[in-house]
């Protein structure tokens, strides 16, 4: 485990955020929640989704 702004972060999630950092540039933040959403099988919501726009299938947005 590894201590990240205070927030314990798991090896699978760590390990999860490089492969992700491969395929796309992504923002270190924006890839730690693309990372935990995806090793959750959990859905982004945000209103921002340009930043994971490569990533619609946990993307939505309540505002459209």
């Amino acid at each position: 485990m590894t201590l990240w702004h205070g927030k314990e972060v798991s090896e699978n999630i760590i390990n999860q955020a490089l492969k992700n950092r491969k395929h796309k540039k992504i923002k270190m933040a924006d890839n730690f929640i693309l990372a935990t959403a995806q090793i959750f099988h959990l859905k982004i919501v945000t209103r921002n989704t340009k930043d994971f726009s490569f990533f619609l299938d946990s993307l939505l947005n309540p505002f459209e």
